[in-house]
């Protein structure tokens, strides 16, 4: 078959906007269903960090906020149960909290607290996950007649001090658990997150990453090779496409 008489250049452009408009098809098909992937807006929320306002807690008195579905307590010690809890590391299992779970910023002393007043910790046993109940009075009880205030999980006889730390000889293996938290103000406890937030390294990572590839991709296209003394309508094809695709993923990212 003769060529004579076809419009060549005309013909390269309109197959590579056909191939431009393939590819972005191809991409606006493939993004809903990237996105289905991500958690829900339900989901991220129940994994949300909570703040906790402290200002109206009192000595003595216990807050209960939800986090992840868990009870987290926050506690205010009064200065007499401060001086006690220094005088029962030979009863307790684990009092420097050497094994038991807590982030890293956490002092392992017999305050467990980054204010020793307050004591933020998970609600939930570390034995079977029972939620202990707040007894702080110092005053003997049906299950320790030389109770010095702390917590009582009534399932498995569990016991545990102000500071949330385990009784020996009980089933609980560790002390209860504090969550990651830091204070945004005197008076508000930010909990879920450390004070500073590991991750947006990570996401700075990914994003910069992206935007390479991207870059890169785009280079390619400029850098195609020639054929002779003009560009082979194969590599205008090849090329038509990849900037086609990587114009859209570019956009995709902003």
């Amino acid at each position: 078959m003769s060529n004579e008489g076809v419009n060549n250049p005309r013909r390269r452009v309109l197959v590579g906007a056909s191939l431009v408009m393939g590819a972005v098809g191809t991409v606006s098909a493939l993004v809903p269903f990237v996105a289905s992937w991500n958690p829900s807006a339900k989901a991220r929320a129940a994994g949300a960090p909570v703040k906790a306002d402290i200002s109206k807690l009192e000595p003595g008195q216990q807050m209960v906020v939800a986090w992840r579905g868990k009870p987290v307590w926050i506690v205010r010690r009064s200065a007499e149960a401060m001086a006690n809890l220094v005088t029962l590391d030979d009863s307790l299992a684990d009092p420097a909290s050497v094994i038991s779970k807590q982030p890293a910023y956490v002092p392992g002393t017999a305050a467990r607290s980054l204010r020793d007043e307050v004591v933020v910790l998970i609600g939930l046993c570390t034995h079977l996950g029972c939620s202990p109940t707040y007894r702080p009075e110092v005053a003997p009880t049906d299950f320790d007649a030389n109770w010095q205030g702390g917590f009582y999980c009534p399932c498995h006889g569990s016991t545990f001090d102000l500071s949330g730390r385990v009784y020996k000889g009980k089933p609980a293996p560790t002390n209860l658990e504090i969550p990651p938290h830091f204070y945004e103000s005197d008076a508000v406890i930010f909990i879920g997150e450390d004070a500073v937030n590991t991750e947006w390294p990570l996401v700075i990572l990914i994003v910069l990453r992206r935007k390479v590839v991207s870059f890169v991709g785009s280079m390619i296209v400029f850098l195609l090779p020639k054929c002779g003394k003009t560009t082979c309508p194969s590599t205008m094809h090849l090329r038509t496409l990849t900037f086609g695709m990587c114009l859209v993923y570019f956009l995709y990212l902003f």
